[in-house]
């Protein structure tokens, strides 16, 4: 009975340290979220018939948007692989 209990205090003590505390975004990365959810959305509006990366030309408008806020393809690699 007590290795039982001393299992479940550990899992719960686990799992708390698991959901604490996310880490914060340095500002870049905040910056970076916020142009790929505008040029998400304007690569939706420009093919909303078939949205998603599996599109060919929505994700190549979703990359040219990102490029055209500087956004390199090697920080889209970065960030979001």
């Amino acid at each position: 009975m007590a290795r039982i209990l001393t299992l479940l205090v550990l899992a719960s003590l686990l799992a708390g340290c698991h959901f604490a505390h996310p880490r914060h975004l340095a500002v870049e990365e905040q910056d970076y979220y916020m142009v790929k959810e505008q040029c998400a959305q304007q690569a939706t509006w420009l093919n909303p018939e078939w949205p998603g990366t599996a599109n060919p030309a929505w994700n190549a408008d979703f990359v040219s948007c990102l490029n055209g806020y500087g956004i390199s393809d090697a920080a889209l690699y970065r960030l979001w692989d």
